[in-house]
């Protein structure tokens, strides 16, 4: 319960000592916490009255627990920030990248406690990034906001922060704007690229036949860098196993779960005779680099290719092209992560089934693998063309004139040499289509003793008609069409259908190639 009253206070009036009351009112009441209060109101005690109305509803909501939090400066927080991450086992390179792009960020953003954290200066600080810098992409940008939304929530969920300030933030489209895209090497490139690692110069004390092994495990497991920079001989591999494999701890992985990988026969042979005993297949820090070796040891493989032309326009044509080249022509690179794909398009190459490529690429979405891991060249898509068994081995040659599946001389020696079936439509049929006239064309040559139910019947001599799907037919299609779908349906494996220009219901017709 609030009260309102004016404070006394003692003053000299005309050499007395007076009592006297203040012009502004005052209010006292219990605040959240149990605590006894003193507010100074307004000269009106109307809006004195209003003010304690507040201040107990407020009180009412219970303690304030945000209130020792509300003035703490942001970077106190993140410091806690990186100590609660620190405390989940997330890998240090991890928490610094979190801490520093949220550090980043609110220092861009002038952001000094947590009331001044939303979500339309990050925004607009964001836009500014991707338009001044030349590496702030879209993707770039959604880390900082998965970084930012991050930290605000464990904020939330700490009771350092009555809500959420950037609950609202949304993520961009990064298909918009793929600044690295990958490719894979062709076979004889792969080649080229192990031969000249195996003769190159140490890079980072790793040895040039070091490196040549380095590749082949890289885009024969799909491991990315720094797993291979943790594999040891006793600690990572079964090569007794049946099958061999070779295992990923949890700590080393990239979503933090132990992986369980199998080897190709080729390479067991291979590891059995190169791997040392201890320590480290690859150690150093050659991994931090990673990218900068691979460009090496290709450059080196495209100058001995270059070097092998046996002539100077050969010369010349090899040095226009991008045949072992870092980029291509479209921009794609092919660097030390690279391999990874390279890994999963010699999956999808072999016919291997899209699943098997998920559990081997160690992805938890199938869509990830299929759509930034797997790359098609138009010479894959050509090939994969001849594959596609829809076409009939026996296909006449004069076919695809004027769009017509089956060509006139074909189709007159379908009486002569294939058995004709009359597929009898009935009236109950023909009246459902609105089939019950149809126009006779007279230029036609007409057959005799035409037998059949109802006594003979003439008909006119095939005109060939493009068969169509029922899926592909249009909407708004004549009587004849109707009935012409009805009977196609009724077609089996290896035959044509085909109809006479006297239109009528009795006269569809079906051959065999």
């Amino acid at each position: 319960m609030s009260t309102i009253f004016k404070r006394s206070y003692w003053a000299t009036d005309n050499g007395e000592r007076v009592k006297k009351k203040t012009k502004v009112y005052y209010i006292k009441y219990t605040d959240g916490d149990g605590n006894r209060q003193r507010v100074k109101g307004f000269r009106s005690a109307e809006k004195t009255r209003a003010l304690a109305a507040k201040l107990e509803a407020k009180a009412a909501e219970g303690p304030d627990l945000f209130a020792r939090h509300r003035d703490t400066p942001l970077l106190e927080h993140i410091a806690e920030f990186k100590k609660s991450l620190a405390a989940k086992n997330r890998p240090q390179k991890y928490i610094d990248h979190k801490a520093n792009r949220i550090t980043v960020l609110f220092a861009g953003c002038a952001f000094k406690v947590f009331g001044d954290v939303n979500v339309a200066a990050i925004e607009n600080w964001l836009a500014e990034q991707r338009k001044t810098k030349k590496r702030f992409g879209i993707k770039t940008s959604n880390y900082y906001s998965k970084a930012v939304k991050q930290f605000c929530r464990w904020a939330v969920k700490n009771d350092r922060a009555a809500k959420n300030p950037v609950l609202h933030l949304e993520e961009l489209n990064a298909n918009t704007d793929i600044r690295v895209q990958r490719r894979a090497l062709a076979t004889d490139e792969f080649d080229r690229l192990i031969d000249a690692a195996r003769a190159g110069k140490p890079f980072r004390y790793l040895s040039g036949p070091d490196r040549a092994i380095l590749y082949l495990v890289a885009a024969n497991t799909g491991l990315r860098a720094e797993e291979l920079h943790s594999l040891t001989r006793d600690g990572n591999f079964q090569l007794d196993a049946e099958p061999p494999t070779l295992t990923v701890h949890a700590t080393k992985s990239k979503h933090r779960e132990e992986d369980i990988v199998p080897l190709r026969t080729e390479l067991v042979t291979l590891l059995r005779e190169w791997m040392p005993a201890t320590g480290p297949l690859w150690p150093g820090k050659w991994y931090t680099r990673a990218a900068d070796m691979l460009y090496a040891d290709l450059a080196c493989a495209r100058a001995k290719w270059i070097k092998e032309s046996p002539s100077d326009a050969e010369r010349a044509k090899r040095e226009a092209s991008t045949y072992l080249c870092a980029k291509d022509k479209s921009g794609r690179r092919f660097d030390f992560h690279a391999q990874r794909g390279q890994f999963i398009t010699s999956l999808a190459r072999a016919g291997v089934h899209p699943k098997t490529a998920q559990k081997l690429a160690r992805h938890k979405t199938i869509a990830v693998t299929m759509k930034n891991y797997t790359h098609s060249e138009i010479t894959d898509m050509a090939a994969a063309l001849g594959t596609v068994k829809n076409w009939p081995q026996n296909w006449p040659h004069d076919v695809g004139n004027q769009g017509q599946f089956v060509s006139p001389a074909a189709i007159s020696t379908y009486g002569n040499e294939h058995d004709e079936t009359d597929i009898q439509t009935t009236q109950h049929d023909a009246q459902l289509s609105g089939a019950k006239h149809f126009r006779h064309h007279s230029s036609s040559p007409v057959i005799k003793n035409h037998s059949g139910r109802g006594g003979d019947r003439t008909r006119t001599r095939v005109t060939p008609r493009r068969i169509l799907s029922p899926l592909r037919l249009p909407f708004r299609h004549s009587a004849k069409t109707l009935v012409f779908q009805r009977f196609c349906t009724t077609l089996e494996v290896g035959e044509v259908a085909y109809y006479t220009s006297d239109y009528t219901p009795t006269a569809f017709k079906r051959a065999r190639f």
